[in-house]
């Protein structure tokens, strides 16, 4: 692996084209295991330079726009006030708002532009998730209106005037606290992005801050005690949430999805996304099928709707996928037949 260039797949790249379908994937998803998609070292130092970016930023911004406080020079003067400690919190839910925490840069398949966020979460027309459409009036539909961008402009706006508001008096504390009110208001705009679209509400780390910003609200002299207790339930609560996301939203929390160059219409995902869980939940059964240890006689199956209809927007490349994937069930359903699924199961094993 070099320091510029990525590490090549490990195939002849004429050669594997040449292969079936299946055969294509293997060394591919062997050495994808154990290399990721061969990222070059620079790209990590790229993450340390963010990280970097990050923290002085931050630290940079606070001291600055908070009088009273004092320069990066003179940060053991101020580190403990309580007010910091606000801001802290608030910086991390705008860095995580606008796309700029874990799920950015080419780790996360995100090169140019290296973040998603603010490029369509401000854009009418994009898709958008919410959470009880049947439940919650006014929140059905999938398409992202001027409703939704206002609402996350609102969260965007609200955490940078906290970040550059002065404190307000407090006792016990020379540069002051946050203004609750606007605090609420953060608050408020975070838990109605959360019923119209839980994608962006999920990008704001809603179960780890909104609970310090509820403290924030209440009298100064209990909010670094309630603070720590806060945070000890939460550090659990975070990493589930984190696999959670991963798992499940990983793809649309800051990724749009794309044809071409153009985002896809929400009712093109949609359609693009039923087509995808059909086909892979067949072709698992297939393989389930074909590749039978015991033995027992293949049901070869004829997947109806595997090709994608012209115009739907999923592209040539998904029919013909679909082609590819039937051609080489067939192939190997006839194999299986023949010599007993033996040599299925050594190319699933791998010898």
């Amino acid at each position: 692996m070099g320091f510029l260039a990525p590490t090549p797949p490990p195939v002849d790249v004429d050669e594997w084209k040449k292969l079936p379908h299946l055969e294509r994937i293997k060394p591919l998803a062997q050495d994808w295991a154990v290399n990721g998609f061969g990222t070059p070292t620079a790209i990590y130092l790229l993450y340390v330079v963010k990280l970097i970016f990050f923290v002085f930023a931050g630290a940079l911004l606070i001291s600055a726009a908070t009088p009273g406080l004092g320069g990066l020079g003179n940060v053991s003067d101020w580190w403990y006030q309580p007010i910091v400690f606000q801001k802290v919190v608030v910086w991390l839910i705008l860095w995580e708002a606008l796309g700029l925490g874990c799920g950015s840069m080419p780790l996360t398949f995100r090169f140019l532009p290296p973040i998603g966020g603010p490029l369509y979460w401000l854009r009418p027309g994009t898709m958008r998730l919410p959470p009880w459409p049947d439940k919650v009036p006014g929140t059905r539909g999938t398409a992202r209106t001027l409703v939704d961008v206002a609402l996350y402009a609102g969260v965007l706006g609200s955490a940078v005037f906290l970040l550059f508001s002065d404190g307000e008096a407090a006792a016990g504390a020379s540069a002051g606290r946050l203004d609750p009110v606007a605090v609420g208001v953060l608050i408020g705009f975070i838990a109605l992005l959360g019923l119209r679209d839980k994608v962006a509400f999920l990008a704001t780390r809603p179960e780890v801050y909104v609970p310090f910003l509820v403290i924030f609200l209440f009298p100064l002299h209990n909010m670094i005690v309630a603070a720590q207790f806060v945070s000890i339930p939460l550090s659990p609560i975070a990493i589930a949430a984190d696999h959670t996301q991963a798992d499940d939203l990983g793809v649309v929390v800051d990724l749009p999805l794309h044809i071409g160059h153009r985002p896809i219409e929400h009712a093109e995902a949609r359609e693009c996304h039923r087509h995808r869980r059909r086909r892979d939940s067949h072709l698992r059964r297939d393989i389930a099928d074909i590749f039978d240890p015991g033995g027992r006689a293949v049901r070869k199956r004829h997947i109806e709707n595997m090709s994608v209809p012209a115009g739907s927007g999923c592209g040539t490349r998904e029919r013909d996928g679909a082609q590819t994937g039937q051609d080489d069930r067939n192939r190997f359903a006839h194999q299986a037949s023949s010599n007993s699924g033996s040599e299925a199961n050594n190319f699933i094993g791998g010898t």
